[in-house]
């Protein structure tokens, strides 16, 4: 009998996960963070919270495209700390959160839930569609108000909620309003100094329900074709049809081999994404096994199989491909009819123990080659002879004695290239401008070859050859050596057009210094998936070689690995044996449009222990962070990022000024210090500076707008420290830099910034003298106005009305408007304009009084009694008026709010309104 088991338990270890949501791929999500500010919470408990989100907020890579992250803190009113579109770096996330104050007061959570889903995740706050959206609540107690409902509505939008309870929190309320599942989504602790404990769960749980719902909106994006059918069937073909209900599809791949082969090898085609039906022809009885497949139409290039077909089913799916993934493939059945018999094409002779000679027709067409493949009928290794298109015959050797063999010979078309086993790139030249081209890729391998989906791609119209580089003024005038090599991104990414642009900013950044080998030397390696030394630091001995080699710069294409580039140049380009000298400046320049598929750091840190200063230019979709990373100390001088290829040349100066103090070194004089402005004008602005110690030349200044544009120089005399910046934008930042000039060396820039005023405005606009038709308009004068702009326009007339308009000269404040409406509201606008220019409108209407008058009642009249009353308060009246004066001014009255019967005005919109008067007059005979 056998004996008793023997039982031991171990626990496993747990799984390794990171914490870090963007491990390896780019995770996009929406993710907004809920926080308890009650009165229950505590000053001393609400800075561990802070504490507690900067921990989860470092988890994830945040950015425009990426993690965004808004703050709302809730208690009896919620309040938006940050909205998703706020902050696009960590570091500006991490200081808001650590600084956002704490609120107090009671603790709606069912209206906070509300709030964030009607005021947050909305497209105005920077919500997106189609990325994952995560609600992260953290609550210290019972809500006071109803949340249920908040929260089901919430979810209904498609919210991730997780559930975060402290102290007094009830777990059943926070599973009420969690997600499912609960044990992923609620998390309590005992109090705020055990979030410690679940943090690292929490973050692995959010992480990983926002890869899985990406995964989920990817696939509800992937739509699959539909109502598969099949048409025009002969022996060697069929036409498959198909609908799709996305206008989106790049591409269709069909696939089809032998149903009733169950080792039978797909056969691949594609489609593009506008076409609805494919015709695989050239279908093979014997198992489905060929170069590709190919559309009857012979559009698509490659080898095409000669053997008929008999009445042969064959199992095919249509799978639709997209940007983003290939979707569900729709599958079905479609059969050949049965061949009509024919001549055979091969034929045997002169055979021997080892050889036979194949003979066959020529094919019709143009041929560049035959292949005709063979392997033993009962299995075995498949051998190929390569034939030259003129020939019909060949020889196989190798054979197996007294061994039946399966031939088939195929013709090759134009348009094959063979590469080697490692290239995953190649260029295909020589191609026709504007023609759309099929591409199909195959993987030769000893027993057969396998097949990647091709796809059609239309090559760009001839464009026109870039303008020769001009040559620039050489503006770095040193005797310095200095070695630099320029790391330029050839990615795919870039677009040969964007690539022009990109020699453009190169020539201009290297024209600035005098080339040779005892002053600047420059090399070059372009980079993608593999980095090439396009010329080494001593392959050019003058500024004029240097910038037509520039002109001349190939576009090389490729993937983004960056990481490798770098330890690239290290090991092949800052070296002794191209040109390198031990007394000269080291500096690498990079210049990249994407985020690198490598790792970067360790290899940036290798080229800076080795004491090269390094400089990183990114374009569009560079990596900010990465960047940074790259670049040496200080960012503000070593790194650049523009959202544009066309933003290039806004920051080439600036880039040029720096790359010539780093080749300089510090022999220069010391900059200026203690830049302050003044005397800040809508044009203008004086800045001022502190001298250096020692002799100053000359100070350079240079001044730019902040959100990009030209730069602009003007020097002073190195007496002077100070200087006004004339014919600048209104309402504009400036960044103003300061260098101290001796001979032909600068120092370090003193920086700094000023916004300008917004063109001046007139000032005080009031209205007076308002009669049935007329009223007078008048203001205090703008500084330095060239003219004044009057628009007004009857708001409530019973006829159509347009708007009009009054100019005066610069030296009038004030104009009589003729022809009015009687008893009509009008909107007045006053624009003060300054040359083209013109100032923010002004309407606020101030009254002194309001002049009425009237003709004289017929008849002995002794006197009239006029009565007025404002909206807010009681009617007046006002007697013993002369018989004799048709006319009287109310004093004092506020007339802009005196109701209809005399005069009134009010503030409507922008503008102010002022009515025109009818008259409510009584006389006493």
């Amino acid at each position: 009998m056998p004996s008793e088991p023997i039982m031991a338990t171990e626990k496993t270890q747990p799984m390794k996960v990171s914490v870090e949501c963007s491990l390896g791929v780019d995770v996009q999500a929406d993710v907004v963070l809920l926080v308890d500010g009650s009165y229950s919470i505590g000053l001393a408990n609400f800075a561990k919270v802070r504490a507690f989100l900067e921990v989860l907020v470092k988890t994830f890579n945040i950015g425009r495209d990426k993690v965004q992250i808004s703050l709302v803190q809730y208690s009896r009113d919620p309040h938006t700390e940050f909205a998703l579109n706020t902050h696009n770096v960590l570091d500006a996330v991490v200081k808001a959160v650590r600084t956002f104050p704490y609120r107090g007061g009671s603790t709606n959570l069912g209206r906070a839930m509300t709030y964030v889903r009607e005021n947050i995740f909305v497209s105005a706050r920077g919500a997106r569609t189609n990325v994952p959206r995560i609600t992260i609540l953290i609550t210290d107690g019972k809500s006071s108000d109803a949340f249920k409902d908040p929260a089901t509505r919430l979810r209904s939008t498609d919210v991730e909620i997780f559930a975060v309870g402290v102290k007094d929190a009830i777990r059943s309320e926070l599973e009420d309003i969690a997600s499912e599942p609960k044990e992923t989504h609620v998390y309590t602790v005992e109090d705020c100094d055990a979030f410690q404990r679940i943090s690292k769960e929490l973050t692995q749980s959010i992480c990983l329900r926002i890869e899985q719902e990406l995964l989920n909106i990817k696939k509800r994006s992937l739509f699959p074709p539909r109502s598969l059918t099949f048409s025009e069937v002969i022996s060697r073909s069929f036409r498959a049809s198909w609908l799709s209900n996305s206008t989106n599809v790049l591409s269709y791949l069909v696939q089809f081999k032998n149903a009733e082969d169950p080792n039978g090898e797909y056969v691949s085609i594609s489609v593009p994404g506008g076409q609805r039906a494919a015709v695989p022809c050239g279908l093979s009885a014997c198992g489905g096994r060929r170069e590709e497949g190919d559309l009857c139409e012979g559009k698509h290039p490659g080898c095409t199989a000669e053997e008929p077909a008999v009445a042969t089913e064959y199992n095919l799916s249509v799978t639709a491909r997209y940007s983003t993934g290939l979707s569900d493939p729709l599958i079905g059945r479609g059969t050949t009819l049965e061949a009509l018999a024919g001549a055979k094409t091969l034929a045997e002779s002169e055979e021997t123990e080892r050889s036979m000679k194949v003979t066959w027709q020529p094919a019709p067409g143009k041929v560049v080659s035959y292949r005709v493949t063979y392997r033993p009928k009962m299995g075995g290794k498949q051998l190929a002879a390569k034939v030259p298109g003129n020939t019909t015959s060949t020889v196989l050797k190798k054979l197996q004695p007294l061994t039946a063999y399966d031939i088939t010979r195929e013709r090759c078309r134009p348009g094959e290239l063979l590469v080697g086993p490692y290239d995953n790139t190649v260029v295909l030249e020589e191609l026709r401008a504007g023609t759309k081209y099929s591409v199909n890729v195959f993987g030769m391998f000893d027993g057969g070859h396998s097949t990647l989906a091709g796809e059609e791609k239309t090559t760009l119209s001839d464009a026109p050859e870039p303008p020769p580089i001009n040559l620039p003024e050489i503006k770095c005038k040193t005797s310095a050596k200095a070695d630099i090599i320029l790391l330029v991104d050839g990615s795919w990414s870039i677009g040969r057009q964007n690539f022009q642009t990109i020699r453009a900013f190169i020539g201009r950044m290297v024209g600035v210094f005098n080339i040779g080998p005892n002053l600047v030397q420059i090399g070059l390696a372009q980079y993608s998936g593999d980095p090439k030394t396009e010329w080494h630091l001593n392959a050019y001995k003058t500024r004029k070689e240097l910038l037509d080699a520039v002109a001349n710069l190939p576009y090389k294409g490729g993937n983004t690995m960056t990481g490798l580039a770098l330890n690239y140049i290290l090991q092949n380009n800052f070296r002794p044996n191209v040109g390198l000298r031990p007394d000269s400046k080291k500096i690498g320049v990079l210049i990249t449009d994407g985020k690198s598929q490598d790792e970067i750091i360790k290899n940036s840190e290798n080229l800076r222990k080795e004491g090269i200063e390094l400089y990183a230019v990114g374009v569009k979709n560079a990596d900010e962070n990465e960047l940074r990373s790259i670049a040496s100390d200080p960012d503000d001088i070593h790194m650049y990022n523009v959202e544009d290829f066309s933003f290039l040349q806004d920051i080439v100066d600036g880039l040029t000024d720096n790359l010539c103090n780093s080749v300089k070194g510090s022999d220069g004089p010391e900059p200026p210090t203690n830049l302050e402005t003044s005397e800040v004008t809508h044009r203008s602005f004086r800045a001022t500076w502190t001298a250096p110690a020692g002799s100053v030349e000359k100070y350079r200044l240079e001044y730019m707008i902040a959100a990009g544009g030209p730069t602009h120089e003007m020097s002073v005399n190195g007496t002077v420290t100070t200087a006004v910046l004339n014919n600048l934008n209104p309402l504009t930042e400036y960044i103003v830099k300061v260098f101290a000039v001796s001979g032909d060396v600068s120092s370090e820039p003193l920086k700094g910034t000023e916004t300008t005023l917004p063109v001046p405005s007139a000032r005080n606009l009031r209205v007076f003298d308002e009669t049935t038709t007329t009223m007078k308009v008048r203001w205090d004068a703008a500084a330095g106005a060239t003219g004044y702009q009057l628009l007004y326009r009857a708001v409530n007339a019973t006829v159509p009305s347009e708007e009009k308009e009054v100019r005066v000269g610069g030296g009038v404040t004030e104009v009589q408007l003729e022809h009015l409406f009687p008893n009509t509201l009008y909107s007045l606008s006053l624009i003060a304009l300054h040359g083209e220019e013109a100032s923010d409108p002004i309407s606020g209407v101030t009254h002194s009084f309001m002049k009425l008058n009237w003709d004289a009642a017929p008849g002995n009249v002794r006197k009239y009694i006029i009565t007025y009353k404002p909206e807010d308060g009681d009617a007046k009246e006002i007697v013993d008026l002369s018989r004799s004066e048709p006319s009287y001014a109310l004093p004092g009255a506020r007339p802009a709010l005196l109701q209809s019967g005399n005069s009134e005005g009010a503030v409507a919109g922008e503008r102010s309104c002022v009515r025109t008067c009818s008259h409510l007059l009584r006389h006493c005979s």
